[in-house]
């Protein structure tokens, strides 16, 4: 039994005063590290300073992209005002196909009513005025529809007008 009581004694005691004079010293070798390390961080930065004045740039930089939103607002006031002009150059280019497609299309029906009148002016003139009022109606008739039809056609099909077949 004795024995075992001088081996408790010879144990190390979390309690005694030389583990604090240890751990404090652990903690002194600590601070003094840290200080050391910062120290040749100054001294590095003192060595480089075109690195040093590149990375403040790059800081700068970052705080006026990711900080400042009036950037990214700008970047899409602009996109907006290109897509708009896009949209404005589209509806310029589609009015143009639309006034040439009309001035063509009325001058068909131009000359269209000529060649009808020239055929109606042979046909009494072969005739000699004795002329039978259902061939004069039925080419007057079938011309008219036709032409009408096909300017009817065209212009709903380029102006966008829609039948109104809502019930009532």
């Amino acid at each position: 039994m004795a024995d075992q009581s001088n081996s408790n004694q010879d144990a190390p005691s979390y309690h005694n005063a030389s583990q604090k004079t240890a751990n404090e010293s652990l903690t002194e070798k600590i601070r003094r590290a840290g200080e050391s390390e910062r120290k040749a961080k100054e001294q590095e930065d003192q060595d480089r300073p075109e690195e040093h004045e590149r990375e403040r740039k790059l800081s700068q930089e970052e705080q006026i992209a990711f900080g400042d939103q009036s950037a990214g607002d700008e970047a899409m006031n602009d996109a907006l005002v290109r897509h708009t002009d896009a949209q404005t150059e589209t509806e310029k280019a589609k009015t143009e196909i639309m006034r040439w497609i009309a001035s063509e299309t009325f001058g068909f029906m131009k000359w269209w009513c000529c060649f009808v009148g020239l055929i109606v002016w042979m046909y009494i003139g072969t005739k000699q005025g004795d002329v039978e009022k259902e061939v004069i109606i039925t080419l007057l008739g079938t011309t008219t529809v036709s032409v009408v039809g096909l300017v009817g056609f065209i212009v709903r099909g380029l102006f966008g007008v829609k039948d109104d077949k809502s019930p009532k």
